[in-house]
């Protein structure tokens, strides 16, 4: 019952798909648009500290050896790779919010979504 009440709230919170949003409205030199990938070309810098030894990629595979067949989850190493995500989307998340105000954009009709007219710059690149 409380897993189904905790749900519930999560579901009520307003939320917003920030990559789907970047993906259209930017055109960045990057091989993928993971959140690493965008942060570092925005400039996010990462430290020693910073280095889980995980990908995404490797913690859904230790979540599934470990609900599949038992084996320990590391979940020290899981918690630092969470924190970095979300340090990561935080940098992401202002870098946008400080920019949106180069683009313009304009409201399409009968929906709440925008269309944007401009698109970033790469840096040392001629788009």
């Amino acid at each position: 019952k409380a897993a189904v009440r905790l749900m519930d709230g999560w579901q009520q919170i307003e939320h917003i798909d920030l990559l789907s949003i970047m993906r259209r409205v930017l055109v960045l030199p990057i091989k993928d648009w993971s959140l690493s990938s965008v942060a570092k070309w925005l400039g996010y810098r990462t430290t020693a500290s910073d280095n889980s030894e995980m990908d995404g990629f490797s913690v859904g595979l230790a979540y599934e050896l470990y609900s599949k067949l038992g084996e320990r989850l590391p979940v020290k190493r899981i918690a630092r790779r969470n924190i970095q995500d979300v340090q990561k989307l935080a940098f992401v998340s202002a870098w946008f919010r400080r920019q949106r105000q180069k683009y313009i954009v304009k409201k399409v009709t009968r929906c709440d979504k925008y269309e944007v007219v401009a698109v970033a710059g790469c840096r040392g690149c001629d788009f």
